[in-house]
């Protein structure tokens, strides 16, 4: 088991670029949490690239918090192996992949995301949850996918996008 803790934070005021690249390899049984949290400057561009693979018995949990900045461009990409047989499926050795997303949007931030779940073994799971409040001029855009790859006999994926609009000008 293994949880990481990026935190992403400036001066109010700051201005800038931030890019990451994080890459996972879960390999059979094993647990990663990762967590961002991107709290920057009002004058910052942050972008977050995330992806890897799930082997048998694995998961991986993304939890991120998109609170600052001005533009937010963030993605993961999870795959999804599954279990490697039948007998494998009777002890529960799916692998798992759960995405949680919140922000808030305000002024006139950008927020574009895309969050994409590959199935491609038999009894794999996803979820891709995604929470947050826009005001102002501030705009989002969502981007879900969940995809059974032949092979994934049995998977299962959900998706579920909630915002709240506390204005007429959001987008």
């Amino acid at each position: 088991t293994l949880n990481v803790v990026m935190d992403f934070t400036s001066a109010p005021e700051a201005a800038g670029l931030t890019a990451v690249q994080t890459r996972f390899r879960v390999r059979k049984n094993a647990r990663l949490r990762l967590i961002q949290l991107q709290l920057l400057g009002s004058g910052y561009t942050f972008l977050s690239d995330i992806g890897g693979s799930c082997g048998e018995g694995s998961s991986v949990e993304v939890i991120q918090l998109f609170l600052g900045g001005a533009e937010t461009y963030a993605g993961c990409l999870a795959q999804l192996d599954g279990v490697e047989s039948a007998l494998a499926d009777l002890a529960g050795k799916e692998s798992t992949m759960n995405a949680d997303v919140g922000y808030l949007g305000r002024d006139s931030q950008r927020f574009d995301m895309n969050y994409v779940a590959n199935h491609r073994g038999e009894k794999s799971r996803s979820r891709i949850l995604a929470g947050g409040v826009l005001r102002d001029q501030a705009f989002k855009l969502f981007r879900g996918t969940i995809d059974f790859k032949f092979g994934a006999a049995g998977a299962e994926g959900e998706e579920k996008e909630d915002v709240l609009l506390l204005g007429d000008d959001v987008i």
